[in-house]
């Protein structure tokens, strides 16, 4: 995505920038499809939870992650094994840390992520805070339009799986998660979500 804004026109800068956005909606529209399908297949009878968007705070980069409540399980148990029991708070982390969690793309040879992170990677913007709007803009709006066609899980799975977006290493991370959360499922869901950290909620 080569957005050449080095111009004065600052009206001039964010039509090129909304251009740019409009191309960039397409990639990631259809590369959370197309990774989705293939997977979605790779934890077939496992119950998912939770679905995230993973990017970087130079918004270079974008991953899916997905995990179950059998594969959350099975990290517990490894991790365990290998230093002692895991304190209630530390559970809860890797519950809804997505980094850490089982699937996500590089699970994939070839996914369709990497041609969109290519596109992010070569991006050049002067106003960073308003590319930053955009994107998060777009990628709310794609995530909506992907869920409403029933690419995170028809209906009867799509209420047991919570969808946020995060941010790794930023520090409004939570605040970006909550707001996302709050964008994408149920009031019940968004709740649920709301109380992630409380030992008292933990599943």
């Amino acid at each position: 995505m080569n957005l050449p804004i080095n111009g004065s026109d600052q009206k001039e800068r964010k039509i090129i920038m909304e251009a740019a956005m409009r191309s960039f909606a397409v990639k990631l529209n259809k590369a959370i499809k197309e990774d989705m399908e293939r997977l979605l297949p790779l934890m077939e009878g496992e119950a998912i939870y939770g679905i995230a968007l993973v990017a970087d705070s130079f918004l270079e980069s974008l991953y899916i992650a997905i995990n179950t409540e059998e594969s959350l399980a099975a990290l517990m148990s490894e991790t365990e094994a290998k230093y002692g029991e895991i304190a209630p708070m530390d559970r809860l982390k890797l519950r809804w840390q997505p980094e850490a969690w089982v699937y996500n793309s590089s699970n994939l040879q070839f996914p369709a992520m990497l041609e969109l992170n290519q596109f992010l990677v070569n991006k050049t913007v002067e106003d960073f805070n308003g590319f930053e709007m955009l994107f998060y803009e777009t990628v709310l709006d794609e995530m909506i339009k992907l869920d409403r066609n029933g690419v995170f899980g028809e209906m009867e799975t799509r209420v047991d799986r919570i969808i946020f977006l995060t941010i790794e290493g930023d520090s409004r991370r939570v605040s970006i998660e909550n707001f996302f959360a709050s964008q994408l499922n149920s009031e019940a869901q968004f709740a649920e979500f709301m109380a992630r950290f409380e030992p008292i909620h933990q599943k």
